[in-house]
């Protein structure tokens, strides 16, 4: 049933309590904020009824409205006497515009407010739900997870000791926050160790995944005070033994290595964990001597397995990194060429670490592969990837790389090496591009055989893409060709369709060699390559018979019946004009490629495209693309279908040359928004593609009578078209003249079109600059100041004047203002209904008197 509105607002001036009323103003509730605007001031009266039920109504009503007398209001209510107004009373002021105003209901006196309140907190008013953990009455309603105020530290520590918080919560905290930074402005935590000792006691049974994030916020400390630091470490560990502060600590101070109270097994795991280059103890300065004292003991061999005895190359590196010269002087010197040959062919995996560093001196790492490349040339191919790899990162110094790589033996080899090394690693798409065609260019014909097997390995990852590309492109059919010769070649081929960058012209070249191949795996690969034959053109429409005609007109679902037509109907009009007219995306479909008479299709469409939104457009088009390609069309069927060239092009060809603005003009005036838009759409794209292919086409077009549509049009609903196909024309030189006469108009029109149209034009007008789009000259403080003089104000002829004003902010606030005071208010807002200004146009727009 409908509101009765008038009634209602007659009985509430009046002061009468019909009971029929209570169930109006709760469907009043449900309306948007600004249709309930008129009855504001009679709102706020109603909060003084001696009824509580009107008063819990009256504040449902004001939930979500904005204004001083309505908050003012509101907040007063926490006060009522009655219970359930004043629970009634915080839900408004939670749904308020200004949801910090839910603090006057979280700090009231009264203790059911307070905890109503805390049902449902807004995010501005967590730190005060947080505080209220203080208070014993609320404590318990307190949600889990409100942020404490700023500075957290003295809260989170004077609530943790007092018992108002679980420690769980204080982790929460201390793992996404630097409350350490507090610690200074904090007395009773202002000393590290104080500090240190209280977190970690927090910290006790939590997860294990959190007790190392904690131990990694004390590297900020230890950093700063590395004694200090390390002792609260240290007394940790004994109080607390945990790896995750062990491998913390190692990484501190090296000593830890060297202690033998420490388990051997547990020293050698840790070794693998840490960066020694980071420690802080020993100084720079004794690390050497603590170096070789590793390198000599058994943190440097293996102690089990079949290279039990062995040099362990990982850990030989892991301590490399505390030495201050050169590592490959220091690796040769203390364990012989050999030696260290033999570990770099027994870990391949570990080997890319050791190449890392370049060094510097007389045994850098030039030195140290030419002379492994001498003695074991096999050991070298590792380090020879790495060296290119580590040049890749410059295009220069790559080139200069390959230059003398590529006089070497080995090449392939090489290779194949590199391309394992990066398989594992993230490389950006840029630089796997360069070291990729670079590979290529010195890679032999003999090589691509055994270079395409090691790309297609395992799994392609960026630099296998992108260096198979390459191939693809150096090479052309020789890639073909030994694939074609491979026993392999099916496998190959197959891996080789996953790269996104080998050429497609080269799968074609091996398709049509295995098209008809004796072997099902090559012949399968290859049928998909193969081009296929272009589809014949639908044809063909259909009759209706007497069942699917009355389904048509009957049916309630109109969608369902169109969905079993397989062809374009003919006689569709004169059957959809017996039935009610609804938005169907069916039935504009089947219009559009529909037989039928030109008129009777736009009076249909317009009878079932709704209000012919840009969604629903882009419905339409997607269900007629099934007729893509189809031939005798008309001009709407091929319009709808204009992103495909021979449709764009028909379309142009359906309105002719010699009557082309009139029948365009015509189009413009249909009634069906579909229509018009579709038609336009695709003469716009139809000229653009002619700019480039048939500008001859378009001369005949370019006539006075049509460019002075396309300017009139401009400022309308078909702008953004009509933009497009006046610039396709001026962008293909036609009609230079008439272009010419009408740029001071466009440039005259330009600055009240709409954005997107003035886009368009814009590069019509760079001779002389686009005109600016007017703006507004108010600041941000200017804009605030005068809300604020709106909303206090009582001067009725101001407000009456600021109900004209073109910022549409203010005028609402206005119109607010003048319900909020009440019937002198409402005199003035219905004189301004009555009157013929723009004043009508902004009350009407926001607040309704009656619905």
């Amino acid at each position: 049933a409908p509101m009765r509105d008038v009634v209602l607002h007659r009985n509430l001036r009046a002061g009468r309590r019909d009971p029929d009323d209570l169930a109006t103003l709760g469907r009043l509730a449900q309306l948007p904020a600004p249709q309930r605007v008129a009855f504001v001031s009679e709102l706020v009266r109603l909060l003084a009824d001696a009824d509580p039920a009107w008063r819990r109504i009256a504040l449902r009503c004001l939930a979500g409205m904005r204004g001083q007398a309505v908050e003012e209001a509101v907040i007063a209510a926490l006060d009522d006497p009655d219970p359930d107004v004043r629970v009634e009373a915080v839900s408004t002021l939670r749904a308020s515009p200004h949801p910090a105003r839910l603090a006057y209901a979280l700090l009231h006196a009264r203790v059911d407010v307070r905890r109503a309140a805390l049902v449902w907190p807004t995010p501005d008013t967590a730190p005060i739900c947080f505080a209220l953990r203080a208070d014993p009455e609320v404590r318990d309603a307190v949600p889990p997870g409100m942020r404490p105020p700023t500075p957290m530290l003295p809260y989170l520590h004077v609530f943790a000791t007092e018992g108002w918080i679980p420690r769980a919560e204080v982790r929460n905290f201390a793992l996404t926050h630097a409350i350490g930074n507090e610690a200074k402005d904090y007395p009773p935590l202002r000393e590290p160790a104080a500090l240190w000792a209280w977190l970690f006691d927090m910290f006790e049974g939590a997860e294990p995944h959190q007790r190392i994030l904690l131990g990694q916020r004390v590297w900020q400390l230890v950093r700063q005070s590395p004694v200090g630091g390390l002792a609260i470490l240290r007394d940790e560990r004994a109080k607390r033994p945990d790896r995750a502060l062990t491998v913390l600590f190692a990484g501190f101070d090296a000593h830890y290595f060297v202690d033998d109270a420490e388990p051997l097994e547990e020293r050698r795991a840790i070794l693998r964990e840490v960066a020694l280059q980071h420690v802080l103890l020993p100084a720079v300065s004794s690390r050497k001597p603590l170096a070789m004292r590793l390198l000599a003991g058994p943190l440097a061999r293996h102690t089990d397995g079949p290279r039990a005895g062995a040099l362990d190359l990982a850990a030989v590196l892991s301590i490399l990194a505390l030495h201050p010269e050169s590592p490959y002087g220091v690796l040769v010197d203390a364990f012989g060429f050999d030696e260290v040959a033999e570990a770099v062919l027994a870990e391949p995996g570990v080997v890319a670490r050791l190449y890392e560093n370049p060094a510097s001196g007389k045994r850098d790492r030039a030195w140290f592969i030419d002379e492994l490349a001498r003695r074991r040339p096999e050991a070298a191919f590792d380090a020879r990837a790495i060296t290119l790899l580590a040049a890749s990162v410059a295009d220069p110094k790559l080139r200069d790389a390959l230059e003398v790589e590529a006089k070497r033996e080995g090449y392939a080899s090489v290779v194949e090496r590199l391309l394992i090394f990066v398989r594992g690693a993230p490389v950006k798409p840029k630089r796997a591009n360069r070291l990729a065609e670079r590979l290529a260019e010195h890679v032999a014909e003999a090589d691509l055989l055994t270079l395409v097997r090691a790309a297609t390995a395992e799994a392609l990852g960026t630099l296998d893409d992108r260096f198979l590309g390459a191939l693809g492109r150096r090479f052309g059919d020789a890639v073909a060709d030994v694939l074609d010769g491979a026993p392999d070649g099916a496998h190959l081929a197959a891996r080789i369709g996953e790269a996104t960058t080998f050429p497609f012209a080269v799968e074609r070249t091996l398709a049509l060699r295995w098209k008809d191949h004796a072997e099902p795996a090559r012949s399968a690969w290859a049928t998909p390559r193969l081009p296929k034959p272009p589809p014949p053109a639908p044809t063909g429409t259909t009759t209706l018979d007497e069942a699917t005609r009355e389904a048509i007109v009957t049916a309630p679902d109109l969608g369902a019946v169109l969905g079993r037509l397989r062809t374009p109907p003919l006689g569709l009009t004169a059957v959809l004009a017996r039935r009610l007219p609804e938005p169907s995306v069916s039935a504009c479909t089947w219009l559009l490629v529909s037989g039928d008479p030109h008129a009777e299709v736009v009076s249909q469409l317009a009878r079932f495209e709704g209000d012919g939104s840009p969604a629903f457009e882009e419905l339409v088009r997607a269900a007629v693309a099934r007729f893509a390609g189809r031939t005798g069309l008309s001009l709407l069927g091929h319009a709808a279908l204009s992103r495909w060239e021979p449709h764009a092009y028909a379309t142009l060809d359906a309105l002719g040359d010699e009557h082309f603005a009139t029948r365009l003009d015509a189009n413009r005036r249909t009634r069906s928004v579909l229509a018009r838009r579709l038609v336009w759409s695709a003469v716009a794209r139809a000229v653009a593609l002619c700019r480039w292919h048939r500008r001859g086409r378009l001369a005949p077009l370019a006539t006075d009578a049509l460019l002075d549509l396309l300017v009139d049009t401009f400022d309308s609903d078909l702008g953004v078209p009509a933009a497009r196909l006046f610039m396709g024309l001026f962008e293909a030189g036609v009609g230079e003249d008439g272009f010419r006469a009408r740029h001071a108009k466009v440039k005259g029109l330009l600055p009240k079109l709409a954005e997107n149209t003035r886009a368009v034009l814009s590069s019509y007008a760079k001779l002389e600059g686009l005109p600016p789009k007017a703006t507004s000259d108010r600041t941000f403080a200017d804009v605030d100041a005068r809300l604020a003089a709106i909303r206090k104000s009582t001067d009725l002829p101001f407000l009456e004047a600021t109900l004209a004003d073109p910022v549409r902010q203010f005028a609402e606030e206005a119109v607010q203002r003048l319900f909020e005071l009440g019937e002198v208010g409402e005199e003035r807002l219905l004189h301004c209904l009555r009157s013929s200004v723009p004043h009508a146009v902004h009350v009407a727009r926001f607040a309704a008197l009656f619905t």
